[in-house]
């Protein structure tokens, strides 16, 4: 049970592993978001909007995370409750958007570098967002799947656990060199 439960963690965290590494290369030169956006209407005068979005920019990875409910008060006090329902932002569903490099540029830049903060208006909403630099999770996402390795070697009774044979070595320098390749 252990060993498939480890075999399974460490295929995930190696898939992690693989895309967060993609994205460490491609922040290098690139700036570019993805945003995923679910938005209800449990009343009739009553919105919630819920919003998770990830950035890589200037050797960064950003997550923001944010949920907004609009209540009726909200729509007395500021607009019609109509002119928000017919609004492409605010129909109901889920939305999922790519914003690459042609339209990021015009936008102002978040700062590079290691933040987390979180805020409140008081109104129900919450905001959060956490901004590292790559090299941290993709580290973390590979620390499992050397373990297995380990482990595999180990019980497999190599003669070291760094020596390698030549088909080991060959797919390895091929999976690289596609993986880099897509990565640019």
């Amino acid at each position: 049970m252990w060993v498939r439960l480890l075999n399974v963690a460490s295929a995930v965290s190696l898939v992690a592993f693989l895309v967060l590494a993609a994205l460490w290369a491609r922040s290098l030169c690139h700036s570019e978001k993805i945003h995923i956006r679910s938005v209800t209407w449990p009343e009739t005068n009553e919105v919630r909007t819920r919003f998770v979005g990830l950035s890589w920019y200037s050797n960064t990875l950003r997550l923001r995370m944010h949920y907004w409910p609009l209540t009726a008060e909200y729509f007395k006090k500021y607009g019609s409750l109509q002119r928000t329902r017919e609004t492409f932002g605010y129909r109901e569903g889920w939305t999922f958007t790519f914003l690459g490099e042609d339209n990021t540029r015009f936008m102002a830049p978040d700062p590079p570098g290691f933040s987390a903060k979180s805020w409140s208006k008081g109104d129900g909403d919450y905001n959060y967002v956490i901004a590292v630099r790559p090299w941290l999770p993709t580290l973390l996402a590979f620390i499992l799947p050397v373990v297995w390795y380990v482990r595999y070697r180990k019980a497999n009774y190599a003669l070291s656990i760094w020596q390698f044979s030549l088909r080991e070595l060959i797919l390895t320098l091929t999976t690289a060199s596609v993986f880099l390749a897509l990565a640019s």
